[in-house]
């Protein structure tokens, strides 16, 4: 019984292993497409970028969630980007105020926006995905474009 409930420990352990690996080498590839794409995109044309990639994301879902913020974090502070681009974030920036009525209010109002909500078919975990992503472009704001604090 011992050795039964031991191997298959081990099994679950090496799947679980395998999985998360698997899961490391798409979030890897993914964030350094984001980061590509994001020389070229304003500021809030990351969010619709980071959204499409959490949608085809093809690692472990729970990682893939939690990923949002890094994943904006990638497209929004591109050290390659041209200085046009930069120039566009830090306006950008400057213009973003701390949302009225709360942070939760103002992601909803955004995603709403740009047609992302539940009365238009969209998953709870895409409204969420939506309202993480606008929550860590306003992160990224807030702390100067230094990158998001996770």
């Amino acid at each position: 019984m011992v050795s039964s409930l031991f191997s298959i420990s081990i099994i679950l352990g090496v799947c679980a292993f395998w999985s998360y690996s698997d899961s490391e080498i798409h979030l890897h590839d993914g964030f350094k497409a984001l980061a590509e794409k994001g020389a070229q995109l304003n500021s809030e044309g990351c969010v619709p970028a980071v959204l499409e990639w959490h949608r085809t994301c093809k690692a472990m879902k729970s990682l893939c969630d939690h990923a949002v913020p890094m994943a904006m974090a990638h497209c929004l502070k591109q050290p390659k980007a041209p200085d046009p681009r930069n120039r566009e974030r830090a306006a950008y920036c400057k213009t973003l105020k701390y949302p009225p009525g709360g942070m939760a209010r103002w992601t909803y109002s955004k995603c709403s926006e740009i047609g992302i909500t539940r009365k238009k078919g969209h998953t709870r975990s895409e409204v969420k995905a939506c309202g993480t992503a606008f929550s860590a472009l306003e992160n990224f704001c807030r702390h100067d474009g230094d990158g998001i604090r996770l």
